[in-house]
């Protein structure tokens, strides 16, 4: 009876153990997932800016460039993948807040012509997807970026 008591304790322990270790992992999935001035600032970004309708349909894809010249400011370039005649180019001031990256012109009184707020899903040193509108019942918006500096 005494031995069962014993492997009963272990057991539990153990298995609280595995539980504890498996949250501490997910806090710092969510720890990885936020951003910083100095992971941006002086970086350059290259990547997919894709647009899909919430039936998971893409609507549009673009080629995108970023650069993060210092530490709020940057600029982007969009080029179209079916037309060489589109391409835009905006100067920006840049902040961030935990998980978001917020973009505003360069006076820095409205949103850019991606909007403002972006949220980080995915982060390591040399990726990032942001996504944009996940509320909207019509589209949502992602930048699928890699680090080229």
């Amino acid at each position: 009876m005494r031995l069962m008591r014993l492997i009963t304790l272990s057991v539990s322990v153990l298995l609280c153990s595995s539980f504890i270790a498996c949250s501490d992992d997910d806090n710092n999935d969510n720890d990885n997932l936020e951003l910083s001035v100095d992971y941006l600032n002086q970086s350059a970004w290259t990547g997919q800016y894709i647009i899909k309708e919430k039936d998971g349909k893409t609507n549009e894809t673009y080629t995108i460039g970023f650069s993060f010249t210092s530490k709020n400011s940057g600029s982007f370039t969009i080029f179209s993948n079916e037309s060489e005649e589109f391409n835009i180019s905006e100067n920006m001031k840049y902040s961030v807040d935990k998980k978001s990256l917020i973009m505003t012109n360069e006076i820095g009184n409205a949103a850019t012509i991606l909007g403002d707020g972006w949220l980080v899903t995915e982060k390591d040193k040399n990726n990032m997807v942001l996504v944009r509108d996940l509320e909207t019942e019509i589209y949502t918006r992602y930048l699928h970026l890699r680090r080229t500096n």
